[in-house]
């Protein structure tokens, strides 16, 4: 699975597409935080020379998975358990319609904390690894690769949860990018041309829905829901190598 994402996020950084984060909290700190992927320019780069046309609809939850493989896990070693174990909150979803020109990923992460955000790029490692694609579930890579040296697109892609201190409570809610991941960005900054199209077409989404109402924003750029319960703040890839800052966010809720 993670090497299918990285074939198609190296076509959406020629092609350009959304990627949209999402965290959606409940009153107790729980929620789900979710990486989608909108790609129909990819669908519209196409053309019309196939007259088969192909609708895809597809749900994967990986704890239903494990529950049916448990006989096959509780075989493997005590840490390729744990490493699968941290799929179990997850789900992937794929929807494709050729004649629509419609092409939408997601990767949705349950949560009881927000300190199980820090999992989610674990998670999608976990689930690439060898005993996945032994028991049935392809996608995972030659043994291999694992342990090269090079760039990942993937890594700091799905680590972006990882790149910001978020904070939650019945007050407010804040999320700011940490000193490391802005270092990073400023750093990276110098290596990208200020006219790269494909930096200007892919656009960075952050949304974050409450179940409280929203008093405030201090982020100039956000749009608040119709229904204040909810804020987003979208961005392409040029203008946040520039501002590294740009999605920082924080909330003050009606009290």
């Amino acid at each position: 699975m993670k090497k299918l994402f990285a074939y198609l996020i190296t076509f959406l950084f020629f092609t350009g597409c959304v990627i949209q984060e999402q965290f959606v909290f409940d009153k107790d700190g729980s929620g789900e935080y979710s990486m989608a992927f909108n790609m129909d320019q990819l669908m519209g780069m196409g053309g019309d020379t196939d007259s088969t046309k192909q609708v895809v609809d597809t749900v994967i939850t990986f704890a239903s998975f494990l529950d049916e493989k448990k006989d096959s896990i509780s075989q493997l070693s005590e840490e390729e358990q744990e490493r699968l174990e941290l799929l179990r909150p997850m789900t992937f979803t794929m929807n494709m319609n050729d004649s629509l020109q419609k092409f939408d990923m997601r990767m949705s992460y349950a949560f009881t904390s927000l300190e199980d955000i820090d999992n989610f790029s674990e998670a999608v490692k976990a689930a690439n690894i060898k005993e996945l694609s032994d028991m049935g579930f392809g996608g995972a890579q030659n043994d291999s690769t694992q342990g090269e040296t090079g760039s990942d697109p993937t890594d700091d892609l799905f680590g972006t949860a990882n790149s910001y201190k978020t904070k939650f409570s019945a007050k407010g809610f804040s999320r700011i990018i940490t000193t490391e991941a802005r270092e990073k960005l400023i750093k990276e900054k110098d290596s990208t041309s200020e006219g790269d199209a494909f930096a200007d077409a892919i656009i960075m989404r952050q949304v974050y829905k409450f179940p409280y109402k929203i008093k405030s924003v201090d982020n100039p750029n956000a749009k608040i829901h119709a229904d204040f319960k909810g804020v987003e703040v979208e961005a392409n890839m040029m203008q946040l190598n520039n501002n590294p800052d740009i999605f920082n966010i924080k909330v003050v809720f009606e009290r």
